[in-house]
């Protein structure tokens, strides 16, 4: 549930950004006056929280981005792994973000000013993504600093991308943040004491407590889970005498391997089909 949650998270924001992109230009950007002020209050609050959540994504590619730039004594840059013109590309998609966040909060900021309804909350959350953006600008003018002290100039620190080179880069952020929401795993393994106190085990089913079932609880916390990229991993440890699964997954998509009288590992034999049925995987040991 929680996997498919956010596989939808990932591919509404692809059909938003499909839908909102234009051929040739960024006037989709700003609104005429007329239209600014036609603004009902249902189009008002949807137009905020799509607003926002567009700013946000571009925060959080410019903070992706902001990454890649690796500076000082022995970083990628003085290595020669990070040439300048990937450095370059970087700056140049921080720089278009950073305008397009700008026009956004200002269209955002003019369709509340212009609004004849009370919308006070959306006024102060208005000028708290502002001050975030602040905030942002002035992390790139520092990192900007720095590479302006190692041969970098500055007007090629300020430029940007063309419109549509931006909505590429930005369609192939979704499509990673897809292949890696796919190619993710996550597993657990311990008691039925341990996985019962973290919320992830549970007995269910019997009479009067006799013939019950251990099953797995789907109202746990992700973070007790273990990450793993379902590709490149097909063995999970074990080391114990005794172990099972609580989470379903196909008996034939798997085995487990002994050695030195104990379970070493688990090995999934065929990974497409073992993940299939759930994402999350929860062994018990004893």
């Amino acid at each position: 549930m929680k996997t498919t949650i956010k596989l939808l998270s990932i591919l509404i924001a692809a059909s938003l950004f499909i839908g909102s992109c234009k051929e040739d230009s960024n006037e989709d950007l700003y609104l005429t006056e007329q239209e600014l002020g036609e603004i009902s209050r249902d189009s008002l609050e949807f137009m905020f929280i799509q607003t926002l959540n567009e700013i946000e994504s571009n925060l959080k590619m410019i903070r992706e981005k902001e990454g890649l730039i690796v500076l000082g004594p022995g970083s990628d840059l003085e290595s020669g792994i990070n040439t300048k013109e990937k450095i370059l590309r970087n700056i140049q998609i921080i720089n278009s973000l950073m305008d397009e966040n700008r026009a956004k909060i200002e269209t955002l900021k003019t369709a509340l000013n212009k609004s004849e309804t009370e919308n006070k909350q959306m006024h102060l959350l208005t000028d708290a993504v502002n001050e975030k953006l602040i905030h942002q600008e002035e992390q790139i003018n520092y990192l900007k600093e720095q590479l302006s002290n190692k041969n970098f100039e500055i007007d090629e620190l300020n430029t940007k991308l063309t419109y549509l080179e931006l909505q590429d880069e930005k369609l192939q952020l979704i499509i990673t943040d897809l292949e890696n929401e796919l190619n993710t795993g996550h597993y657990i393994v311990g008691s039925y004491k341990e996985l019962k106190e973290k919320g992830v085990a549970e007995k269910e089913g019997g009479v009067l407590w006799f013939g019950r079932t251990k099953s797995m609880n789907e109202n746990f916390k992700e973070t007790d889970f273990t990450v793993i990229n379902i590709k490149e991993n097909t063995t999970i440890p074990i080391f114990s005498k005794k172990a099972q699964l609580l989470s379903e997954h196909k008996n034939e998509t798997y085995e487990f391997i002994t050695e030195n009288n104990q379970i070493s590992y688990l090995n999934i034999i065929d990974p497409k089909q073992f993940w299939k049925t759930s994402k999350y995987l929860v062994i018990e040991i004893k």
